[in-house]
């Protein structure tokens, strides 16, 4: 008799468990919900006029949050099953919290990474967008919404998310400071091949006053590879292509353009080493 009881207490507290978790997604739900609905009046209003953008609009608000969950777990899957088996081993709450704050960004930052050398950084571009701009906020609203009868670590889960939020935004800065670092280092090498070309120029000034006007056979060698002779032969300009958005410039004169730092026809230009880097963020 005391087993059946046990069985039955059991059961009770599962089936409560059930409960509390619907209705959490439900809480998430409606929530995210109305943050899409805000979004889509303040954003996309314009394409509400019509029957057909009013479509769209209810279609967007009612899957996002959705999608939204989903595209969370499915991402950071793999950071959810490491943190499953580390959890065995700890059990700290402190440490918990650290660890789930912390794998999130470190996830995000191995896919940014990964894609920057073998791929497109797009992606993880948008995972971390969705993830600070979205998913957070939506989840520390949901967690301040939540009763802390449904939800007995609200207090543990929003300082989770803050400082998930913290990791995330200091990752970001790691991130591109060091892969720019790595970009100019790998840059400043594959330049070196174009120091012949340079020293050759050089030497041609040395015995004619001026500079050659065209390098012909240079530019077939080469690809991606630009020469303009400026002030009437007394300066050039050689830029190099990386055959993305990315433009190197040696100039004799940094008085021609695109040869001097600062933003400009849409590029930010920097030095690097005796050269002038050019991004297009067009």
């Amino acid at each position: 008799m005391e087993d059946y009881i046990s069985e039955e207490v059991e059961l009770e507290k599962q089936r409560s468990s059930q409960n509390d978790h619907i209705k959490i997604f439900g809480i998430w739900y409606g929530v995210c919900f109305i943050l899409s609905l805000i979004w889509v009046l303040v954003v996309g209003s314009n394409d509400l006029i019509t029957k057909d953008g009013i479509i769209s609009a209810l279609i967007y608000c009612i899957l996002e949050p959705v999608f939204l969950l989903l595209g969370f777990i499915i991402v950071f899957s793999p950071t959810i099953l490491v943190l499953y088996f580390l959890f065995k081993k700890i059990t700290s709450l402190h440490k918990r919290i650290l660890l789930i704050a912390f794998a999130v960004p470190i996830t995000n930052m191995i896919y940014w990474i990964i894609a920057h050398f073998w791929g497109d950084v797009i992606f993880p571009m948008f995972i971390g967008f969705l993830t600070l701009f979205m998913f957070l906020p939506s989840a520390l609203i949901v967690t301040l919404c939540t009763p802390k009868s449904l939800l007995p670590l609200k207090k543990e889960f929003i300082v989770t998310n803050i400082l998930m939020g913290i990791f995330g935004w200091i990752l970001i800065h790691i991130t591109t400071n060091v892969e720019d670092f790595v970009d100019n280092k790998i840059a400043l090498s594959k330049l070196e091949k174009y120091q012949p070309v340079i020293e050759s120029l050089e030497q041609y000034k040395v015995n004619n006053g001026v500079y050659p006007k065209t390098i012909e056979d240079n530019v077939k060698i080469y690809k991606n590879f630009s020469y303009e002779p400026q002030n009437d032969y007394k300066d050039y300009k050689l830029t190099v292509n990386d055959g993305y958005m990315t433009f190197f410039s040696y100039c004799t004169n940094d008085k021609i353009e695109g040869c001097y730092n600062g933003w400009y026809n849409h590029m930010n230009h920097s030095t690097l080493g005796k050269w002038i880097k050019a991004i297009d963020n067009d």
